[in-house]
């Protein structure tokens, strides 16, 4: 059985995979963004974006049964707005090749303490995502599961939360994180992610259209920021009250 990851996957590495290479599955990861030294030798790879008009080209090498489209972190410093364009082509070219069971990972909202969950520039941009799934799945009919994960990370990485703190750390002497420093995030590693995909593609029901991802921890960007504290010990930690704006708070911490 092969199937294909693609989306957003800079962040990615085999161990995203790890669980389905083991259970005998062909996997390729496809996207214009890709770090190709983390994925390895186990695992093809394809710099191309999902909008690419040479994309559909892979699908006549493999005959992929599951589809794996990987959305965008939304603590990051800048935000993709070509989304939406990419699932609509790799929405469009399952069904033109009959691929019937598409996985969407899209980020969990996170909330600010007890608060509301905090508006985000990209709110609109998934909602308008998880309409085209809903249309796909009406007139189409592609079995969508749409999986609501928490910020992932994986060894070696340098553009999750972590992988980019980790990287602002030993680089500069501070770390800014796209949060507030109450903003309350789930963390879950590519390993224990893989594994929960590989037990959904092992066994999918078409009972469910939606699954919420547990998070193997839950801390706010303030934890966060003093836990990376204890191993760099001189860093500056700064906040933003969004992802995307320059409203940045420091901590009174040397």
């Amino acid at each position: 059985m092969d199937i294909l990851f693609t989306g957003r996957l800079s962040s990615m590495t085999h161990e995203l995979a790890d669980a389905l290479l083991v259970g005998g599955y062909n996997v390729a990861f496809a996207s214009d963004d890709m770090n190709d030294e983390l994925v390895g030798k186990k695992i093809a790879n394809f710099q191309i974006s999902p909008s690419d008009e040479d994309f559909e080209r892979i699908f006549h090498s493999y005959n992929f049964d599951v589809v794996i489209f990987v959305s965008q972190t939304i603590y990051s410093k800048k935000s993709y707005y070509g989304e939406y364009q990419d699932l609509e082509h790799a929405l469009r070219i399952c069904n033109d090749h009959e691929i019937n069971r598409f996985i969407y990972l899209q980020p969990k909202h996170c909330r600010l303490g007890k608060s509301e969950i905090p508006e985000h520039d990209l709110t609109v941009l998934f909602d308008a995502c998880d309409q085209l799934c809903d249309f796909y799945r009406r007139s189409k009919g592609i079995s969508i599961i749409k999986c609501n994960v928490p910020a992932i990370y994986g060894h070696g990485e340098t553009t999750s939360v972590i992988g980019d703190a980790v990287l602002q750390a030993r680089n500069t002497s501070a770390i800014h994180f796209y949060g507030a420093s109450n903003q309350q995030c789930g963390f879950l590693s590519q390993q224990e992610l893989g594994e929960v995909l590989a037990r959904i593609v092992e066994s999918w029901t078409l009972l469910y259209d939606e699954f919420d991802i547990t998070p193997g921890d839950i801390m706010t960007f303030e934890e966060l920021g003093k836990l990376l504290k204890q191993h760099y010990p001189t860093i500056r930690l700064s906040y933003s009250s969004s992802p995307i704006t320059a409203d940045v708070h420091f901590l009174d911490e040397v």
